[in-house]
């Protein structure tokens, strides 16, 4: 009797098993792989809306004639040229801009209320989502401090310390 060359089911069941742990463990590379980059643009693009609130935030606190906290806790910036911002934060972001409850992500509202030629007050308002919640502390007439989970960030009036200077004290 002749022996014939051939595969037994058992080769081929070790062979399948074997395949099949390379295939799961390769499918668990690939899917952790995607959760991290997915993590990192998720941590990109809280970076960036953060930099961007503060941006703009800088950019009227550094003209302001006055700076002042309300008893919500928004911060009001007048600026130089009389036009009154106030940055509040709002519980939530929503892509269209709905509040909504159960949905979202903290935004920095910033509301621009200025007087037209009628006398008409005209808000405009931005929403910027933000990671995390932000408060705002005074620290003096022409400093504030933005307070957040794990950093602050002290911006100052130049408008306001340059009259300072120029008068000769505290104003």
């Amino acid at each position: 009797m002749t022996r014939r060359s051939g595969t037994t089911l058992m080769e081929v069941l070790v062979a399948v098993s074997v395949f099949a742990v390379v295939i799961a463990l390769t499918s668990r590379l690939y899917l952790g792989s995607v959760s991290v980059q997915g993590a990192a643009d998720r941590a990109a693009w809280s970076t960036i809306h953060v930099e961007t609130a503060l941006r703009r935030l800088r950019a009227d606190v550094w003209n302001a004639a006055e700076l002042r906290i309300t008893g919500e806790g928004a911060l009001k910036v007048v600026r130089g040229d009389g036009a009154a911002v106030t940055y509040g934060v709002h519980a939530t972001w929503t892509a269209d801009g709905a509040d909504d409850d159960t949905f979202g992500t903290p935004a920095l509202r910033r509301t621009v209320a200025t007087e037209s030629d009628a006398g008409d007050a005209d808000d405009a308002v931005t929403e910027m989502p933000l990671p995390e919640v932000l408060r705002f502390e005074a620290v003096d007439a022409g400093t504030v401090r933005v307070l957040m989970d794990d950093a602050a960030v002290t911006l100052v009036s130049e408008l306001r310390r340059l009259r300072r200077t120029s008068t000769g004290g505290a104003r």
